[in-house]
């Protein structure tokens, strides 16, 4: 498991990555929010997905910049 630190709503939250070997299930506990993601998806879509589920909970600007850096620490990986 991976964790990176993101920015909700002004405050600093915790995204965890989990590995399950064909998809990534990522939770971020403060904004209530988890989703998993396959490998087989590329990481611009895997962005455009985090963003979509995001969208309902914040501004767009918020979703693009969570979606980018949780997209960055599953590329990492």
């Amino acid at each position: 498991m991976i964790t990176t630190a993101i920015d909700a709503a002004g405050h600093t939250a915790t995204a965890y990555i989990y590995d399950t070997g064909s998809a990534h299930v990522i939770s971020i506990p403060y904004i209530n929010f988890s989703l998993e993601l396959a490998h087989s998806v590329p990481a611009e879509e895997r962005e455009d997905e985090i963003i979509v589920h995001l969208f309902h909970m914040m501004d767009e600007a918020e979703c693009t910049e969570i979606a980018r850096k949780i997209t960055e620490a599953t590329d990492k990986q």
